[in-house]
């Protein structure tokens, strides 16, 4: 269809920024994007998509991305991300044709999802691979991975096109007293614990929050660690003995990202219900699935 424009909308508490398509034949919605704003990130998440029946496969939709990614670069966003979904793979599609790529798998992320006129999918809790987009080409802050992930880390740093320099692991790390952290909880029954600086009592806190959360039949706990920290490469295994295992990379501030780390409270998840549409996407839920403790069982 011709496009009468894109119209513009804030939601009423300022967090969200609604972009619609209307065909200017007839008035008729073509569709709806927005841009929500994450703290993680300092990126706008683009999500809340949806397309009317009639004008599916009509370019609609690709052209509404367009405009919205066009937009984001003038507003000096560093990039942009979404969450694609995994019961089936056309969002994933969606997502790449804006030119985001895989960085990470989200097991378990969300209560289940059904989506009209999709007929093999399952009812279970929703996983969603992490797609983004840089718009800035700067070299992030180095990296101190843990060893035994750099290979996996270096392949999606360069799938996704980002400038990074890795650091050797330090054989000891001299830590303050105390770390910052800050957790959270959303209404998917997921937590979330985001490390920002290490010290000598966070493993002892993501322990008792874990702890807590378990009790509170929490389903997902995710773990951000900041990889420009020295401590993630040697405490990395740490977490990991409390259960946590890999899920991948989220970008962060000014350059510091994340490796994120996730448990899955009392869960046997079937890895065989993750669908990718592409190669890498398949590349990174194998390895997930290998870290895992219970995904080969």
């Amino acid at each position: 269809p011709e496009l009468a424009g894109i119209l513009v909308d804030g939601s009423e508490d300022g967090r969200m920024l609604s972009y619609v398509a209307v065909d200017e034949e007839n008035g008729q919605l073509v569709g709806h994007m927005a841009m929500i704003p994450d703290e993680l990130s300092d990126m706008p998440e683009l999500g809340a998509g949806f397309v009317n029946p009639r004008y599916r496969k009509s370019g609609g939709f690709k052209t509404l991305n367009a405009y919205m990614i066009q937009d984001a670069r003038q507003q000096g966003w560093q990039g942009i991300f979404g969450t694609a979904v995994t019961s089936h793979s056309y969002s994933q599609m969606s997502a790449a044709g804006t030119g985001m790529r895989e960085s990470a798998l989200l097991v378990s992320r969300v209560t289940p999802m059904a989506f009209q006129a999709i007929t093999d999918q399952a009812l279970s809790r929703e996983s969603f691979l992490y797609m983004f987009l840089l718009f800035d080409p700067t070299p992030r802050k180095p990296y101190y991975p843990p060893p035994h992930h750099r290979e996996i880390i270096e392949k999606i740093c360069r799938h996704v096109n980002m400038a990074v320099s890795f650091r050797a692991s330090p054989g000891e790390i001299a830590l303050p007293v105390r770390g910052e952290m800050e957790t959270k909880t959303d209404v998917y029954q997921a937590g979330h614990v985001v490390v920002h600086r290490w010290g000598g009592d966070t493993l002892s806190q993501v322990r008792t929050i874990l702890r807590h959360w378990r009790l509170d039949r929490l389903e997902t706990i995710y773990l951000y660690l900041p990889l420009s920290e020295p401590s993630t490469a040697v405490l990395c295994r740490s977490s990991e003995e409390m259960g946590f295992f890999f899920s991948g990379l989220m970008p962060g501030r000014a350059g510091e990202d994340w490796l994120v780390l996730q448990y899955l409270n009392n869960q046997r998840y079937d890895y065989g219900l993750i669908k990718s549409a592409y190669p890498f996407g398949q590349e990174l839920i194998d390895y997930v699935r290998t870290c895992d403790p219970e995904g080969d069982l």
